[in-house]
């Protein structure tokens, strides 16, 4: 029996009745396999059908007659959750549902039903994977299912491992959603992951321990990484086997390729890249990642086709690190590999990355290797304002890095606010920007060149184009 044959609504009919005929009619065990085969198709079916929603409404309305059938509906849910390919949106198409649905929340209550009766904790695995999707971990978080995971792996391992292992997972996971890190961080999740940092000490032989110390890494990564002073800074300085470790694993996940493994779990190298670029956001740390600028490299090389969120991911990085004056000569020995790299994943699909990912990369070629700027109008999806060279800003604004680096960028942006179209665009690409004047520029920096960005602001704003810069906020909130 598969999805599409099960009679939902004389199912409905039987539900509403109270009728013990439900369990012979719906039975989850003969729809398990849309699950546990990974048939993303049939776990849309299931979805599509009404199945899930019927599931649910199982759970929240029937009797306690029905109390095995709610049991197999929870397994049969446990393995609707675990997606084949976390990369693929499809796969959280039946986790958003489940969340809309307000399973989470009956999830939670199932949890701590089976916890408090008799140590049950084996659902934290399906929390594992619903964290997967954003949307799902707000409501884990608010329901208070992350405590439970911090109280298992702030006690010792030994008790019970695989139970431990699979609520470091969670919160590993869980701390990926940004919205909730400060709630983790409250709650002691920080702390625990740190006192588990040791793990990372072990030989290369006790996998179990360095998969510990490396899930914990991630987890303070993400919880702490961006931090420009206190306990963030001072763990990461505290324990630079963080981040050598780290890197030296995302180095074997390249080498093992797609589906090989390491340290005997398949790791996604994207998600080892999220939390790099975490810890490269905060100036304090940038220098931290000078020496994982190579394997950084070399993920683009191997990657770049595959996964596009990766490139961007890797793209930011590379931006974060060009404003630190140790990592920045290590990029520029790299140049004409990134910039080549960078080349045939946005040219291999230009449509497919943002605007905001195009302007990062404008950066980092001009931080690199100005004068291949216009060079690249593959990589660049033949943005307008790499048109020419010609300056529109005054010499001292266009200097952003002091090297005349920033000057295409700037000039370009200024001259596209101000439809100051270039006399040498050909037709077409006339048409591919809007003559339409945008209500507001916004202006996005780093703080090291606010003040040529504050010169860029006031020619804006000279020129009738109305912008958005933060320190507006700022001086309304009276910070």
């Amino acid at each position: 029996m598969t999805a599409k044959t099960i009679d939902v609504q004389k199912c409905r009919q039987l539900l509403e009745a109270d009728d013990e005929a439900l369990s012979q009619e719906f039975d989850p065990r003969s729809v398990y396999n849309i699950g546990s085969d990974n048939n993303i198709e049939r776990k849309l079916n299931m979805v599509k059908d009404g199945v899930l929603q019927l599931c649910i409404d199982i759970v929240r309305k029937s009797s306690d007659k029905h109390r095995y059938l709610r049991k197999d509906i929870w397994n049969m849910i446990s393995e609707l959750v675990v997606p084949n390919n976390v990369d693929d949106e499809k796969e959280a198409i039946p986790i958003k549902e489940f969340v809309k649905l307000g399973g989470v929340e009956l999830a939670a209550d199932e949890f701590k039903r089976r916890f408090h009766s008799s140590g049950d904790k084996s659902m934290l695995l399906t929390f594992a994977w619903l964290a997967t999707v954003d949307e799902a971990t707000p409501p884990i978080v608010e329901c208070g299912i992350h405590k439970y995971a911090i109280e298992i792996i702030s006690k010792s391992r030994q008790e019970n491992p695989d139970t431990f292992d699979t609520a470091l997972a969670f919160i590993r996971t869980a701390s990926g959603c940004y919205s909730v890190r400060q709630k983790l961080r409250d709650d002691g999740a920080l702390k625990a992951a740190i006192s588990l940092l040791d793990n990372l000490n072990r030989p290369e032989a006790d996998q179990l321990a360095l998969r510990t110390g490396f899930r914990a890494g991630s987890v303070v990564a993400r919880l702490a990484g961006n931090d420009e002073q206190g306990e963030g800074v001072q763990v990461l300085r505290g324990n630079p086997l963080l981040i050598r470790r780290t890197t030296e694993i995302l180095d074997k996940v390249l080498d093992a390729g797609p589906g090989g493994t390491v340290l005997n779990m398949m790791i996604n190298p994207h998600f080892i890249t999220m939390d790099l670029l975490t810890i490269a956001t905060s100036d304090a740390n940038k220098p931290l990642l000078k020496d994982s600028i190579p394997v950084l490299v070399k993920a683009l090389k191997l990657r770049g086709l595959t996964n596009e969120q990766m490139v961007v991911d890797l793209l930011n990085i590379f931006l974060q690190l060009s404003f630190d004056k140790d990592c920045l000569p290590i990029l520029q020995q790299q140049a004409q590999t990134l910039l080549q790299s960078f080349d045939a994943a946005f040219g291999a699909n230009p449509s497919s990355f943002e605007t905001d990912a195009k302007l990062s990369l404008v950066n980092l070629m001009n931080a690199l290797q100005p004068s291949a700027a216009p060079s690249a109008p593959t990589a660049l999806g033949g943005l307008q304002y790499l048109e020419e060279a010609e300056e529109v800003v005054p010499k001292d604004v266009s200097k952003a890095r002091g090297g005349g680096g920033g000057g295409l960028k700037l000039g370009g942006l200024i001259r596209r606010a101000m439809k100051d179209k270039p006399q040498a665009a050909t037709a077409e690409r006339k048409k591919s920007v809007s003559d339409a004047a945008p209500k507001h520029i916004m202006l996005s920096y780093n703080w090291g060149v606010k003040p040529i960005v504050q010169k860029v602001d006031e020619l804006l704003r000279a020129n009738g184009v109305k912008t958005w810069l933060d320190e507006y906020v700022i001086a309304v909130a009276g910070c």
